[in-house]
């Protein structure tokens, strides 16, 4: 049902004559029929065989145009077999793509789709096709859609509904992920892709149908994420080779032959295979049962959570929406600082999981994740000069928060800058009263906290310095 929906986008492409049309700025001539009260681009006639929109002759940059002789446009035929063709542009306006559209289009190295084609069209065979821009709108990847081209990289946009048979088969892609909105990948989609590495499936799909082979004879999968919600068949993943493989359903929901039905046909191997705590048991029944071949090296469960540090215990008290989410799954983080301190923010041992607001929302990696709640004493931010110590700290020693807020009341030391350090502190230091300040490197472990006190290890240098340490100002 689905494929007749997708065939009825575009126009019915065999005709008893072709129209033609001059563009008046590009003096291109379009070959078009009418049908259905719009323009389809390229025919097919009885005898004769396709003719595509264009001349074969026509070279570089092409745009669709958007209407023809009062018609609006939808791409039929199109441009197959335009051998001289480097560049389409689909505007906003031109309908869907049928088949052949831009198949087998020699100097095609780039498409540009608008929101307004609902499905891709098919530019299977077009080997020199390195680039396509889908844009949101675009509801269905077509079959062999980019087959045997030179993509590496697509981005599918979020309104995505469907992808078609062989649709990135034989391409060079390197990593792939599965939006939300996507209820079905067919037969062979990813089969023959060997730069193949990562491929993410989005956890919050609601319900989507995995075919058989979809990433047959793809050899270098390192992660491979499975959504709760996915149907499989015989053969989903048969003759594939993948390191990691993270699967978050029990085992009831899948089909016993889905690495395949036996060695003899199915070549798959799999590294580590990470599942829910909760179906460890069942999933060790369920691969113990399989040919030899198809089991896991390891089987182990999913041990990734949130673990939350707070350089100052008493600065406040956090609220989150969960500590052990699932991959994919949001998580929502919230910050209260009591009345003696401020929350300065967030920072983590992952670069992309920080911000400077009390609420904090990120998309849970595969990986633990270590969230720094920086709360500061409001004591230690004062109105000051920039000034150094008036004694000599020396090298080695161990100086805690009491201390520094000693220095910060007596002789302010401590200067108010961005507060990127983990605790909210870094070190700089002079040689001289009148020297020059320079930024300290601290070891790793150089920075601890203990009874809400920030303790600092300076390194250990010949000579002793003058010290400054310093605090960031909340915004």
């Amino acid at each position: 049902m689905k494929r007749l929906l997708i065939a009825s986008l575009v126009c019915l492409t065999t005709a008893l004559f072709a129209d033609t049309w001059t563009d008046p700025e590009t003096e291109i001539v379009w070959e078009y029929s009418v049908e259905n009260g719009k323009a389809c681009l390229g025919v097919s006639i009885p005898k004769a065989g396709i003719r595509p929109a264009v001349s074969i002759s026509t070279e570089g940059e092409i745009v669709v145009p958007i209407a023809i002789n009062g018609y609006p446009t939808e791409i039929a035929y199109g441009f197959y077999e335009c051998n001289k063709i480097t560049a389409i542009k689909i505007p906003e306006g031109v309908g869907g793509c049928g088949n052949y559209s831009f198949a087998y289009c020699d100097a095609l190295e780039e498409i540009i789709y608008s929101s307004t084609v609902l499905s891709s069209g098919q530019a299977y065979g077009s080997a020199n096709l390195k680039s396509v821009v889908l844009a949101e709108g675009m509801k269905y990847i077509s079959n062999s859609a980019f087959s045997s081209t030179k993509l590496e990289n697509v981005v599918l946009p979020e309104s995505i509904t469907s992808i078609g048979r062989r649709a990135f088969a034989d391409t060079p892609l390197t990593e792939i992920i599965i939006k939300q909105n996507v209820s079905s990948v067919e037969d062979n989609c990813f089969s023959g892709c060997t730069n193949l590495s990562t491929i993410i499936f989005n956890n919050s799909i609601n319900k989507i149908s995995l075919k058989t082979h979809l990433f047959s004879g793809c050899s270098n999968i390192s992660t491979l994420k499975l959504p709760k919600n996915v149907t499989l068949v015989e053969g989903t993943f048969a003759n594939m080779c993948c390191q990691t493989l993270h699967i978050v359903n029990s085992p009831k929901e899948w089909p016993k032959t889905a690495f395949g039905k036996d060695a003899a046909t199915s070549t798959t191997r799999l590294g580590t295979v990470y599942v829910p705590p909760e179906y460890l048991i069942e999933w060790g029944e369920y691969f113990k049962n399989l040919p030899i071949d198809f089991q896991p090296v390891q089987l182990l469960p999913m041990t990734a959570h949130i673990e939350i540090v707070k350089p100052f215990q008493n600065g406040g008290s956090i609220e989150i929406s969960s500590q052990t989410p699932e991959w994919g799954e949001p998580v929502t983080i919230s910050a209260i600082a009591n009345e003696s301190h401020i929350f300065l923010g967030w920072s983590s041992n992952i670069a992309e999981i920080s911000g400077s607001e009390a609420t904090l929302t990120f998309t849970m990696p595969e990986e633990t994740v270590t969230l720094m709640a920086n709360f500061f004493p409001k004591a230690l931010q004062q109105s000051w000069n920039e000034t150094y110590v008036q004694s000599q700290i020396r090298a080695g020693e161990l100086i805690t928060s009491d201390q520094l807020q000693e220095m910060a009341l007596s002789a302010p030391v401590i200067e108010v800058k961005d507060g990127s350090a983990m605790v909210g502190i870094s070190v700089m230091k002079a040689s001289s009263v009148d020297g020059e300040w320079e930024a300290v490197e601290l070891e790793a472990n150089a920075t601890t906290v203990e009874a809400d006190k920030i303790q600092v290890s300076l390194p250990a240098d010949e000579k002793a310095a003058f010290y400054k340490f310093v605090v960031p100002e909340k915004q």
